[in-house]
């Protein structure tokens, strides 16, 4: 029998800023769905991500249609992947068949691959939800282009957002999205990931 997620789901952090294997584990457990998990973040991004411009496009049907197939494998009782009815954002360099893959360039914004990029494929194959695209520089390069809207720091519009896989790393820690992928060749993630870690986590550190 399915639990009531009005009264069994208890975390001790707001949905959005969960760890992935912590909601992970309450999806399968079924103390709240995947539908809404994924309504809780669509939500989100969608009050925040007009100030903070971490997604170039999100995909809340799709998003959605995913959500409901999770929560029907569950009832089934099927054998599930990893991280099934997870939100997950994908930076927008990696091909999404049917979605359009600009690559922060004004350029390619008409491009819709016909195929998954790996990573793409291996998220859906775990069971992910793809939430959307997150927005990068242009051609992952080391700035945005100026027709773009660049990510916003969400500790505060003057701190650097970080470069390249800047859209993912603003949105994972404003808590649009439980996790998010980014590319690396000269500091793509590092960058970003520094950049919007939470001032108090920083202090935590040092």
């Amino acid at each position: 029998m399915s639990k009531s997620s009005s009264t069994s789901f208890a975390p001790s952090r707001p949905l959005h800023y969960l760890e992935l294997h912590e909601l992970s584990h309450s999806i399968r457990n079924r103390d709240i769905s995947a539908t809404e998990a994924a309504l809780c973040l669509l939500a989100r991004i969608e009050a925040l991500d007009g100030e903070l411009h971490s997604y170039a496009a999100v995909m809340a049907d799709s998003a959605l249609d995913q959500a409901a197939r999770a929560d029907a494998r569950l009832a089934a009782g099927e054998d599930i992947g990893p991280l099934l009815g997870v939100p997950i954002a994908v930076k927008d360099l990696c091909w999404t068949a049917g979605q359009a893959t600009a690559a922060g360039m004004p350029l390619h914004r008409d491009f819709v691959p016909a195929t998954d990029a790996t990573i793409v494929a291996r998220l859906r194959e775990a069971g992910a939800v793809i939430l959307g695209k997150t927005q990068l520089t242009e051609g992952a390069y080391s700035d945005h282009h100026p027709d773009i809207a660049a990510p916003r720091n969400p500790w505060g519009g003057e701190y650097w957002p970080g470069i390249s896989s800047s859209g993912s790393g603003v949105a994972l820690a404003a808590g649009l999205c439980q996790g998010a992928i980014g590319t690396d060749t000269g500091g793509s993630i590092r960058w970003p990931s520094a950049a919007n870690c939470s001032p108090s986590a920083l202090m935590a550190q040092i």
